[in-house]
């Protein structure tokens, strides 16, 4: 998909964050932004786990999975201040995992000032723990609320099942989901694709 996203993008974007094994490969979480309109002025990619900074570590003894990390990129827009745009994607077995990785981010955000967007599939529902702990963040909205559905497992739910997010304390313009219509019974992803227009 990496490589897919890299070729579509074509050379308007930079990509930036690694995979989350030990060796830097696997699974990702990456930002792109456009070479025309941003510069990046920081990058931390940091684990979900007791050590943070060693690449492939995870908590231990709650169940989690699978390594997971997040991705923080301080990118300066042309004319305008630093934001903080965090992605990540916490873990699916472990409620305690998700809980304190949102914490982790959480924690890391609070350490910076002005605008960020968080954003991922955190495996949670609205009215779970670990997104009141994003909700909880200092001014923080969330810009997929009019969204009640983002994952479908390749249309097998149809019920309302959202479990992917935005996150924002910018003003949040609109936001939708992109709607996966399969073809030839193949679907683009399990998830919905979500977006929004956030003023910075």
């Amino acid at each position: 998909m990496r490589d897919f996203l890299r070729n579509a993008l074509s050379e308007e974007y930079y990509i930036v964050g690694c995979g989350r094994d030990s060796n830097y490969h696997g699974e990702a979480t990456p930002i792109a932004y456009r070479k025309n309109m941003f510069e990046l002025v920081g990058l931390d990619t940091f684990w979900l786990s007791d050590t943070p900074c060693v690449s492939g570590s995870k908590y231990e003894n709650v169940g989690q999975c699978c390594t997971r990390l997040a991705v923080s990129a301080v990118l300066s827009p042309i004319g305008c201040d630093n934001i903080t745009f965090v992605n990540t994607h916490l873990d699916v077995s472990s409620e305690q995992a998700r809980i304190w990785g949102m914490e982790s981010i959480k924690e890391r955000l609070s350490e910076r000032n002005g605008k960020f967007i968080l954003t991922g599939d955190m495996n949670d529902r609205p009215n779970s723990k670990c997104i009141s702990i994003a909700m909880d963040i200092k001014g923080v909205t969330d810009a997929t609320a009019n969204i009640p559905h983002s994952y479908h497992e390749y249309g097998k739910i149809k019920e309302d099942f959202k479990i992917d997010y935005i996150f924002t304390n910018a003003n949040v313009l609109r936001s939708h989901a992109v709607l996966d219509e399969p073809v030839d019974g193949i679907y683009i992803s399990d998830h919905y694709p979500l977006c929004a227009e956030i003023e910075i």
